[in-house]
């Protein structure tokens, strides 16, 4: 909200404008022009004032007039070429304020005989075009709201996803109309704009280009794929999007076969989260488990014999904490994945603390917290009294917790889940039988959780 003289000021702004582009006048010009205004608001909701002074504008909320970290402070030069851009693209007037500068030009601007302007020169009527630009925009990328830094998260053509370093645990999300337009309103995103290159007249293009440099992005409903290659709108071309029961809806027709591949093997076996401090899962279906390929002689071996109670048989390990090719107890098993992630989730939520960002965690090479920078993943067989099995993949670090949290996150396993929790208590009862063999480095080793932090330790 502007008072009367301010408004006024921009009409008179304009109109100069209109026949001076001389960038040292103007900033002259606007000094002349603001000197008696100190302060004005521009939104009062949002309590957002400018204070003018000799070297330039001060914008921000509150009190102004003292150093505030909130506060964006602009020189009268970059005042003048943010002016000339918001009215070359014919954003600076509302459109009561366009009507009203039509009235201006018929009392301002009648010319008498001393007062005639001076006929201008050809360069001054046919300056060469600005070269058009757009805002390049990459994962990562720090972008200014207001006063506020958000690091950019995850965008698409509907909505930006966006990190506050100051509160990582809530992201924010934004529409991505409004996104656009409250980035082009902060001066302090320009360092993104970019000149658009034309597209050379050349020969058309062959059947496999353009090439395909894959971005895959959660914005709230499964993950949208797109193309890094290929600018849409200003933005990479979206080509594919896999909903959370992970099937795959294409774009794009002809798609190269290695591109359909990947996409199809990502939307199987991801186990992508919302981000670094929301371990929640994207898919509501747990990963696809690659098996390796049996040999015909071995295919009719019983690989899992039934016990009288379920258990559970690592089949590899990325981390310490199992051994291959083991089988466990299924409360030993479930009790040693507890343990393991909940200490990655602490050490994930510590560095995110410590850092703020994932990006300056990774930067920092710091020896603490390097192994909680992934995960781990553990590919096991449930194996049931009757027989059944089970093969699944749980990666330590996702905070999905013990076994039992894990697959009870899946609707295939509901029935199946209340069955484990019985087992496990019978396994505290039966308190004579013998415990499942644990793995360890060595024969003298004791436990292995104990042998996996030891090891940790020293490396």
């Amino acid at each position: 909200m502007y008072g009367s003289g301010v408004k006024d000021s921009k009409l008179r702004i304009y109109d100069r404008y209109q026949t001076v582009w001389n960038s040292n006048e103007n900033v002259s010009f606007l000094k002349s022009e603001y000197e008696s205004t100190a302060y004005f608001s521009i939104d009062v909701e949002k309590r957002v004032r400018v204070w003018c002074g000799p070297n330039g504008l001060k914008i921000g909320t509150g009190d102004i007039t003292k150093p505030d970290d909130t506060c964006v402070t602009l020189n009268w030069k970059k005042v003048a070429k943010r002016i000339g851009q918001l009215i070359e693209a014919d954003r600076y007037l509302s459109s009561a304020e366009k009507e009203k500068y039509q009235e201006y030009q018929r009392q301002e601007r009648v010319p008498g005989p001393l007062a005639a302007t001076p006929e201008p020169e050809h360069d001054e009527l046919n300056p060469p075009p600005a070269p058009p630009k757009e805002y390049r925009l990459t994962l990562g990328a720090t972008v200014y709201l207001g006063a506020q830094g958000y690091d950019l998260l995850a965008f698409d053509a509907q909505t930006v996803r966006l990190f506050d370093p100051a509160f990582p645990i809530i992201n924010k999300e934004l529409p991505r109309e409004e996104f656009d337009r409250l980035l082009a309103e902060n001066p302090l995103n320009d360092g993104l704009l970019q000149v658009v290159e034309e597209a050379p007249a050349a020969e058309p293009a062959k059947p496999d280009t353009p090439g395909y440099d894959l971005g895959f992005g959660h914005l709230g409903n499964g993950v949208t794929v797109w193309n890094r290659l290929e600018l849409r709108y200003g933005d990479y071309k979206t080509i594919a999007h896999i909903a959370p029961d992970r099937t795959v809806k294409f774009y794009e027709d002809g798609l190269p076969e290695d591109v359909r591949t990947r996409i199809e093997e990502f939307a199987a076996t991801s186990t992508m989260t919302i981000s670094a401090t929301q371990d929640a899962p994207v898919f509501s279906t747990p990963p696809l488990v690659r098996e390796p390929a049996v040999a015909p002689a071995e295919a009719s071996e019983p690989t899992y014999p039934p016990r009288e109670l379920p258990y559970i048989f690592c089949e590899w390990s990325e981390s310490i904490v199992f051994q291959d090719k083991t089988a466990y107890s299924l409360s030993e098993f479930d009790r040693l994945m507890k343990q393991a992630d909940d200490e990655y989730v602490t050490k994930k939520a510590a560095a995110m603390a410590k850092y703020g960002t994932w990006q300056k965690w990774y930067d920092a090479d710091d020896p603490e917290y390097n192994a909680f920078l992934g995960y781990d993943k553990v590919k096991f067989t449930l194996v049931m009294p009757d027989g059944r099995t089970f093969t699944e993949r749980q990666d330590i670090g996702d905070g999905d917790g013990g076994v039992l949290d894990f697959l009870g996150l899946y609707d295939k396993y509901r029935e199946i889940v209340p069955v484990l929790k019985e087992a496990v208590r019978k396994e505290a009862e039966v308190t004579q039988s013998a415990p499942a063999p644990q793995p360890g480095p060595g024969p003298d080793s004791g436990r292995f959780w104990d042998a996996y932090n030891s090891i940790k330790k020293r490396n």
